[in-house]
């Protein structure tokens, strides 16, 4: 169990069973960006992952994050897609920040925290993907300035959703 860490008034903390139900309502609030899932689902995210975290603003439940490991039995396109390519990674599956919290940099402190994480685990590379179509420029953006480079694209649905497929080191990455 990870300790609780605050900056300014945010407290990023591993995720308890507790929060399952806020990290659907929040996962389920940007669905043009996410798949739908329910609290079953987020428990069996939860048994996959290796970080799981949630960010509380003020009492309240304002983002969450889950990244993988390489080398579990996650049945993911993506994921799958991440581990033909690395021997050693942490798949970032979702970040979402719950829109009235959004611009208050709480997804940046959740993303320095994880290279923290995998920087103490000895993972070299962090991946994820941003969806290109239906364009999602935010997070274009926001990965470039962390240090995400597009390695790769996958088409889904027959072209209507495109991926760009991004990994950052986490060395020298101030995350």
């Amino acid at each position: 169990m990870a300790k609780k860490e605050t900056y300014f008034n945010v407290t990023i903390r591993d995720a308890a069973e507790a929060d399952h139900r806020d990290i659907a309502a929040i996962n389920n609030s940007e669905i043009h960006y996410t798949n739908f899932f329910d609290e079953k689902r987020v428990r069996f995210l939860d048994s996959l992952s290796v970080y799981h975290r949630v960010a509380v603003f003020r009492g309240q439940t304002a983002a969450f994050i889950l990244a993988m490991k390489d080398h579990v039995p996650y049945e993911n396109e993506n994921y799958s897609w991440f581990s033909e390519r690395y021997d050693r990674f942490l798949y970032i599956d979702r970040i979402v920040v719950e829109r009235a919290f959004q611009g208050l940099n709480i997804g940046s402190l959740l993303y320095r925290n994880l290279f923290q994480y995998a920087r103490r685990e000895n993972i070299p590379v962090i991946t994820c993907e941003v969806m290109l179509l239906p364009p999602n420029e935010r997070s274009l953006a926001f990965h470039a300035k962390r240090g995400f480079k597009q390695v790769g694209t996958r088409s889904l649905d027959d072209g209507r959703k495109i991926y760009s497929m991004q990994a950052a080191s986490t060395t020298g990455n101030p995350g």
